[in-house]
C-alpha cells in the first residue's frame, strides 16, 4: 500500500533533525526545470503566480534565487521533518524509531508542486509552490513514478490521504491500482470540516506508520481522536470515519 499526503505551506527548517539518514528526491531533474523558470521571475511576477502577499513573494523570490540544485544536509532537510502544517500536526516523525522510518520510507509519499513526489527522508529546500499551476507539467512524470513505486512495493493499492488538487496530476486510470479515498466527518454537523479533515489525514498516516498497517482491511480499525469507521456510509474505495 502506498499512502499519499499533500505537503504544507508551513515549513520548519530551524529545528535540527534527530536523524542523519537521508535520500534525494527522485524527480530532481524535473524540479530543476521548474526552478530555472522561477528564478527568472521578479517578486511582482512571483506574487501573481503564487497568489501571495508582497512580503511572501519577496521571501520566496529570495528562496528561489538562493536555491541550490545540489541538496545536502547543510542546505536541506528531510521532507517529513520539514512540513509543519495541519496535516503534519500529529505526525511525530522526530520521535520515530528506525522501524517507523523504514516503514514510512517504503509506504509514505508526499506530493509536491516543486518536487513531484517525495519519500519521507528525501532532502528538500524551503519553497512555496502549489500543485494547481503545475498539474500538466507533472502528469507524465508523476504517473510513471507512481507506477514504479507500486511495482517496487508489489502493491496495487493507493491510499489517497490528500486533496484532489494534489492527486489530480496522477493519471490513476493508467495505473493498475485501486485508489482508496477517506472521508473524515463531524457527526454533529454531518459534514466534512476541512481543517479537521486535514489533521485527520496526518493522524491516520501516523497511525499506519506506528502500527505498520499494510493490509487496507485493517484501516477500518482506525480510532484515533474519537473517529469510528462507518460501514453503512463506506464503499470498497471510499472509507468514511466520523466522530
Amino acid at each position: 500500500m502506498i499512502i499519499l499526503l499533500a505537503p504544507s505551506k508551513t515549513l520548519d527548517f530551524e529545528t535540527k533533525a534527530k536523524i542523519s539518514d537521508y535520500t534525494l528526491p527522485q524527480l530532481k531533474s524535473e524540479s530543476a526545470k521548474i526552478i530555472e523558470e522561477l528564478k527568472k521571475l521578479s517578486p511582482t511576477a512571483l506574487k501573481e503566480q503564487l497568489k501571495v502577499s508582497e512580503k511572501l513573494a519577496a521571501e520566496n523570490h529570495k528562496r528561489y534565487q538562493q536555491f541550490q540544485l545540489s541538496h545536502t544536509t547543510k542546505n536541506s532537510k528531510q521532507a517529513l521533518l520539514s512540513y509543519k502544517g495541519d496535516v503534519y500536526r500529529d505526525i511525530d516523525a522526530q520521535n520515530y524509531s528506525k522501524a517507523d522510518w523504514d516503514f514510512a520510507q517504503r509506504h509514505l509519499r508526499i506530493l509536491s508542486g516543486l518536487y513531484g513526489i517525495l519519500r519521507p527522508l528525501d532532502l528538500i529546500q524551503p519553497y512555496r509552490l502549489e500543485m494547481k499551476g503545475k498539474k500538466q507539467f507533472w502528469q507524465t512524470p508523476l504517473t510513471k513514478q507512481m507506477e514504479k513505486e507500486l511495482t517496487e512495493e508489489k502493491s496495487n493499492i493507493i491510499l489517497k490521504l490528500t486533496s484532489e488538487e494534489y492527486f489530480a496530476p496522477i493519471q490513476s486510470k493508467k495505473l493498475k491500482a485501486k485508489v482508496i479515498s477517506v472521508n473524515f466527518k463531524d457527526r454533529k454537523k454531518n459534514k466534512i470540516i476541512p481543517i479537521y479533515s486535514k489533521i485527520a489525514r496526518g493522524t491516520m498516516a501516523n497511525w499506519i506508520i506506528k502500527n505498520k498497517i499494510a493490509d487496507p482491511a485493517d484501516l477500518k480499525n482506525f480510532s484515533e481522536d474519537g473517529y469510528r469507521f462507518e460501514p453503512a456510509k463506506s464503499t470498497e474505495t471510499q472509507l468514511t470515519f466520523s466522530r
